[in-house]
């Protein structure tokens, strides 16, 4: 091959030298971009509403994520984390969102979503607070009875003057139930949180992370707590345990 070289005319060299410099230039657009990689980021609005139901935290934001990278970032879980000032972390996980193209008002599983270079999402989310087993199996019973409750005494109570003596006594064991529950699972106490908002990819590496703060009132945590008995009272604010940051 050095034989081969030494004889070529260095006319012949300069020509192919110009040609590989040519050649890179017009390659290096194309690749350098690749090499990038995604490069995802992640907002929140800066108002959204705490929902939580008997004390699990539930919330449905609008999330804006982009892809400003030069490759498609797949990602495979979106996560809220809040961290109290004495370090705990209390974290929900986006299980479903809101699609806006179809027009249907239900929500669909998350499983993953990919996004092109210099694509962009926004949507709602509907993140809900993990539940170890035994405590998600008391949580659907409960949420059944309070079902069955309702239409077979609230509802029909409405065209009576007078309640049932065993409705009342049904009520209180009720109440009893959620309010135990809510004691146990509802972790949001009166102080400033770091609320940190994170992206995955389906091998579980983070691919964006923003920070927040937020600053909880007594009075808004005294609000929640007072309203709980509204759960057993009128079905239409079951789901209305909401805190407006």
């Amino acid at each position: 091959m050095l034989n081969w070289l030494c004889t070529l005319p260095w006319t012949n060299i300069g020509t192919i030298g110009a040609f590989l410099v040519a050649l890179a230039a017009f390659i290096r657009p194309d690749i350098e971009p690749f090499l990038r990689g995604p490069k995802v980021t992640v907002a929140l609005p800066k108002e959204f509403v705490f929902n939580h139901r008997m004390g699990v935290l539930w919330m449905a934001p609008w999330v804006d994520i982009r892809n400003e990278g030069g490759r498609a970032a797949d990602i495979g879980e979106v996560s809220i984390l809040f961290k109290n000032s004495d370090g705990d972390f209390i974290k929900i996980t986006g299980d479903s969102y809101l699609t806006r193209t179809s027009g249907d008002p239900t929500y669909f599983p998350w499983t993953s979503l990919s996004l092109k270079p210099n694509a962009s999402w926004l949507d709602r989310i509907n993140f809900r607070e993990a539940l170890p087993a035994k405590d998600e199996e008391v949580f659907r019973q409960l949420i059944s009875e309070l079902g069955r409750f309702w239409d077979e005494s609230i509802l029909p109570m409405a065209h009576t003057s007078q309640p049932k003596r065993e409705d009342l006594k049904r009520k209180t064991e009720l109440r009893a139930k959620i309010q135990t529950f809510f004691n146990t699972h509802f972790h949001l106490q009166r102080g400033t949180y770091k609320v940190l908002v994170v992206l995955r990819d389906r091998q579980n590496l983070v691919l964006a992370r923003e920070a927040y703060e937020l600053t909880l009132f007594d009075g808004a945590i005294a609000d929640i707590k007072e309203r709980l008995d509204e759960y057993v009272e009128r079905p239409t604010t079951f789901f209305d345990g909401s805190l407006l940051t």
